[in-house]
């Protein structure tokens, strides 16, 4: 019985449209009868900005007589964004929150009117029938998603404007 392993694996990587300045990384593996692997694009690789990348995984194996057979995965593509689309990308997302939260704030106006509308009839009215116990209860569902989501536009502007200024910072140091 003739056992085949893999003896060794690879990540081939280069310019898109530039095969001839291809470069090969070594990754380790186990030797086993099965292994698998997880790889995160780019990783540590120092990648110019602005260029796509294609890159493929290749594996070879022990057969010496045919001179180590070789396999590879599909090819990918990557391009590694430059600072200003970076930022860009960070503006876009600052404003689609900010008109988010716009939206957010404009429904909290149309419910203040519902919750004025409810108490005008709660003042005129001793005691509550069924649909209006209902107009109450739907707004008070529609006010805590409410408070939901301006807690999550919130948070994702912070966020925004935390890597915003991370990205400047980091920006006038390099210069």
């Amino acid at each position: 019985m003739i056992v085949f392993l893999f003896t060794k694996l690879q990540l081939v990587y280069y310019p898109s449209r530039e095969e001839e300045k291809k470069q090969k990384i070594a990754l380790k593996i186990n030797a086993s009868n099965f292994d698998q692997f997880v790889y995160n694009f780019p990783g540590n690789l120092l990648l110019t900005d602005g260029v796509s990348y294609d890159y493929y995984f290749q594996v070879f194996d022990n057969d010496v007589l045919h001179n180590f057979k070789s396999s590879k995965s599909t090819v990918y593509s990557f391009r590694k964004l430059t600072q200003d689309e970076i930022e860009n990308e960070q503006l876009q997302n600052q404003e689609q929150s900010i008109k988010a939260l716009d939206k957010s704030l404009e429904d909290m106006m149309q419910q203040d009117k519902t919750l004025e509308e409810i108490s005008k009839i709660q003042k005129e009215k001793n005691q509550l029938n069924w649909n209006d116990k209902k107009k109450l209860e739907k707004f008070l569902k529609k006010q805590k998603q409410q408070e939901k989501m301006m807690k999550k536009f919130s948070n994702e502007l912070k966020e925004n404007l935390e890597n915003y200024g991370f990205n400047v910072l980091m920006q006038l140091q390099n210069n």
